[in-house]
């Protein structure tokens, strides 16, 4: 049973920023997508700043750029005013999209009132409310802002998904082996990145699928360090610019990955600034194969605490603990049924009546005829040549049967994993569209 009073870490609450123009009709559905988030609040889940909590004689421009700087969630308040105002639609954008850009922050347009949006410059971003109708066009306007904040409650469970995966961490430290060119730890610090996003390391094997449930700003985010920190030499852009220029199989020759119709083992990869262009971060054949990380024992479980009153608390597990459990059982199904059936002793002595039986081990022909002698027993050994012949020669036919099924089984195999290794690959670098 689980003890209260050993909590190892309380949920992080997620600090939330309004970019906004100061109009009173854009104040004023502010203030009440406010009231609507506020039981975000009372359960510790997220905190919330806008620069009317500027105090008077503070200097505000200041102010709002040290919050976008350290707020892990940025709502743009989309509406004429706000595409109007080059402070809005400019600075103070373009200061968030840097951190989105970088993994660094979430960045959520929330469309208050009816306006051009599709071209502007977050027209490619997924906006609130999901169904992409401002709010004000809705004919119950409190539902659009349940619709938002159902979807930042979810934002904020992926904010915690990333910390116990320890994603932040992981990409400070890709920019460390990057600056200090360390190519071979930043490839496979960029593999654990992505198995961890995909929920995939514990498993050891990541899928094409798996690649679609990776966000498209860790893609780019991982990416523009590449690409910024080798000058454009490496990264997953200058990949899909080549493969475009060509087919697959050129594309992979190109690059440094296949020689002579084989993939290279991952210990001759040419973890340097001269290797060929778009040599690295290397996915290829060995990058979606990891060793499982299952720990021997249950693991020690964050708890989350959380407030229930003013002076109560109740914990949960993380929000993916089950999941984790369930794929833990399927994926070690299979093979705790074969060691079960290994030390099973019924099933032991099957397979050695298989090997002991008679059509296996031919009898012996026995002379005992007296005075037989040695013609007695060439004949018995000819009686025992044409006796076995038949069963030799069925044995080599289907020997030789089996041999050519197993060769054909094998480049079967062979080119089925060539084009699981493709479409993985090609999914990776679409990603990127």
């Amino acid at each position: 049973m689980f003890d209260h009073n050993s909590v190892s870490r309380p949920t992080r609450a997620i600090e939330v920023v309004y970019c906004y123009f100061e109009s009173d009709k854009d104040e004023e559905l502010r203030d009440e997508l406010e009231k609507h988030l506020t039981t975000l609040k009372r359960e510790g889940l997220i905190t919330s700043w806008c620069k009317k909590e500027i105090q008077a004689g503070g200097e505000e421009e200041s102010q709002i750029n040290k919050h976008i700087d350290t707020a892990s969630l940025i709502l743009l308040l989309i509406s004429s005013d706000f595409i109007a105002s080059p402070t809005c639609y400019d600075q103070q954008f373009d200061r968030a999209i840097k951190r989105y850009e970088n993994a660094e922050a979430h960045v959520m347009p929330v469309l208050l009132r009816p306006v051009d949006w599709h071209d502007s410059r977050f027209g490619d971003m997924r906006p609130l409310p999901t169904n992409g109708v401002p709010v004000t066009s809705w004919s119950n306007s409190d539902e659009a802002f349940q619709d938002i904040t159902k979807e930042i409650r979810n934002v904020v469970k992926e904010f915690w998904l990333r910390d116990e995966q320890r994603i932040n961490e992981s990409y400070n430290q890709l920019r460390k082996e990057l600056a200090t060119q360390e190519w071979r730890k930043a490839n496979d610090t960029t593999k654990s990145i992505l198995f961890r996003i995909a929920l995939k390391e514990e498993i050891g094997n990541l899928s094409a699928e798996d690649m679609k449930i990776v966000p498209f700003q860790d893609i780019y985010a991982i990416n523009k360090l590449w690409s910024e920190y080798s000058n454009g030499h490496f990264g997953f852009s200058i990949q899909k610019y080549l493969l475009q220029q060509s087919d697959y199989e050129s594309f992979i020759k190109q690059i440094g990955w296949n020689v002579d119709d084989s993939w290279l083992e991952y210990e001759n990869l040419q973890f340097n600034l001269n290797s060929p262009e778009g040599h690295l971060p290397y996915s290829g054949v060995h990058f979606w194969q990891a060793v499982p990380s299952f720990p021997s024992e249950p693991p020690n479980i964050n708890y989350y605490k959380l407030p229930r009153t003013r002076n109560e608390f109740y914990y949960r597990y993380p929000v993916n603990y089950y999941q984790r459990q369930k794929t833990f059982q399927e994926q070690f199904k299979p093979r705790n049924q074969l060691d079960l059936d290994l030390s099973n002793s019924e099933f032991k002595r099957e397979i050695e009546q298989i090997s002991n039986s008679s059509f296996i081990t031919p009898s012996p022909v026995i002379n005992n005829r007296s005075g037989g002698g040695a013609g007695g027993a060439l004949m018995g050994l000819g009686i025992l040549a044409r006796a076995a012949f038949p069963w030799a020669l069925t044995v080599a036919a289907v020997g030789t049967l089996a041999w050519l099924g197993y060769e054909g089984y094998k480049k079967y195999k062979h080119h089925e994993k060539e084009n699981e290794i493709k479409e993985k690959i090609e999914s990776l670098l679409s990603r990127l569209n």
